[in-house]
């Protein structure tokens, strides 16, 4: 496994399994002949520009992030400042809309959604 190369990143991937993410593009190589890497969440996944400059969410599921400006706030779940849950996880608008209201409330934290997440993982492996 190797680290993302951003200092404050934690993300650790497989080289292999970065191939198998629609987001492969966005994992930008510092060097051709050597394993280090910045990680697609520092990416935005529709324009490519890095979150250098300007604001960035990564999905807390995937290695996909957006700029505020690229995101379509129809499709996503906000779960704080920096996170949201991209379309991705979503069947349809149902779905998406049942997340929202269980998820974003003025107080929620991250915390209580990883721990409704938890519950729900659980749920699927009985």
């Amino acid at each position: 496994m190797t680290k993302c190369s951003t200092a404050n990143c934690a993300k650790y991937f497989h080289p292999k399994c970065i191939e198998e993410y629609d987001t492969k593009k966005l994992f930008k190589y510092i060097d051709a002949n050597s394993l280090h890497f910045r990680c697609s969440l520092h990416y935005c996944n529709i324009c490519g520009i890095s979150g250098d400059t300007m604001s960035i969410f990564q999905c807390v599921r995937c290695p996909k992030a957006l700029h505020t400006r690229c995101m379509d706030k129809e499709k996503v779940v906000k779960i704080s400042k920096k996170q949201f849950i991209c379309d991705s996880h979503f069947k349809n608008k149902k779905d998406l809309k049942k997340v929202s209201e269980r998820f974003v409330t003025p107080t929620n934290t991250l915390k209580k959604f990883i721990k409704a997440e938890k519950i729900e993982m659980k749920k699927k492996e009985k």
